[in-house]
């Protein structure tokens, strides 16, 4: 059952001012945890976690992802990834929580019951209230399709309208899929406006959690299938033998394994950040099995290489309960 205190509090992060939960297990499934960076650096993105020249990283944008109670620093690239976020807290999210009134249908009964359906305060539950209340845990559904059907059908065609959905889930304690049928009752734009939020928040946000495996679209709507979430295994490839004064040394952070996408990869030389034209970062790859792979390479010259430092990536993921690290140094390779 959901019967958690929405407690927040406020905490004074390394990045700033976050009102928090009070109990950290329970916090929403669209928030990010912070990334790792070098206290003794001012100019960090505090989404990213990566170092940037002031010039670059002067941009102040609101990250509610991450819990922050003003504004706060963020590179160019993530201070636009925000700003669209900002139209889901802004819109749809108050949509959401705010509810919308559908025939529910539990199983393959032939009984509805209407029932008040909206987000629960921490974005964990969906409440259906009528004469009896039950609960979906978010984390628990498998399967989501949204119900269509076509308005102002003519020869050129029509437009969608969202009219209902249908969920299948894992009642705590069980194994066995449960069915979950909502249909718009009276209201059918209020109903119509929450499954097209619903929809969007599947397909945007709930995709960092619970991993966004396969879509299709068929006669009566479309449906999203998730799978669990996936920590990451890391692995640092280093040179095995001493290399030659004129030989670019790269050391290769992977990191495999993981869904949802969405890990942060950084080098330290010797605790100090690294950041610049000698990190190299790929994009991820998605796998056959869903789950992705991502490499960041760091390109250093062989008297660096050799002077004895060491030198450390460290990888971070919403699937972790720590971030994972490992070092490697020329001496280590000898």
């Amino acid at each position: 059952m959901s019967a958690v205190p929405d407690g927040k509090k406020l905490v004074r992060s390394p990045s700033g001012l976050r009102m928090v939960p009070e109990n950290g297990a329970f916090s929403s499934p669209f928030s990010l945890a912070e990334p790792q960076w070098v206290p003794d650096k001012e100019h960090h993105c505090r989404r990213c976690g990566r170092c940037f020249c002031d010039k670059c990283c002067s941009k102040k944008v609101a990250l509610p992802r991450m819990c922050f109670v003003d504004p706060v620093r963020q590179c160019g690239e993530c201070s636009l990834v925000s700003q669209k976020e900002l139209d889901f807290y802004d819109k749809q999210l108050k949509v959401l929580t705010a509810g919308g009134t559908f025939l529910v249908t539990l199983g393959f009964s032939d009984k509805s019951e209407t029932m008040m359906c909206r987000l629960s305060n921490n974005h964990r539950y969906l409440f259906l209230d009528g004469e009896s209340h039950f609960e979906v845990e978010l984390s628990r559904i498998s399967t989501m399709q949204v119900l269509t059907e076509t308005e102002g059908l003519t020869p050129g065609g029509g437009v969608f309208r969202a009219t209902g959905m249908l969920l299948h889930y894992k009642p705590p304690g069980s194994q066995d899929f449960q069915q979950l049928r909502l249909e718009a009752a009276d209201d059918k734009k209020s109903a119509s406006s929450w499954l097209v939020a619903m929809h969007k928040t599947t397909l945007r946000f709930l995709y960092s959690t619970l991993t966004l495996c396969y879509t299709a679209v068929f006669g009566e709507g479309t449906e999203v299938t998730f799978a669990s979430p996936s920590p990451p295994s890391l692995v640092l490839l280093a040179p095995h033998q001493s290399v030659s004064s004129d030989v670019e040394v790269r050391l290769v952070c992977l990191a495999q394994g993981f869904r949802p996408d969405g890990v942060t990869l950084s080098w330290s030389d010797n605790g100090n950040a690294v950041a610049g034209s000698e990190v190299q970062t790929s994009s991820s790859q998605r796998q056959s099995d869903f789950t992705f792979i991502q490499t960041s390479t760091l390109k250093l010259n062989p008297e660096r290489w050799n002077s004895g430092r060491t030198y450390t990536c460290h990888l971070n993921h919403p699937a972790l309960s720590a971030p994972l690290s490992q070092s490697t140094s020329a001496e280590k390779c000898s």
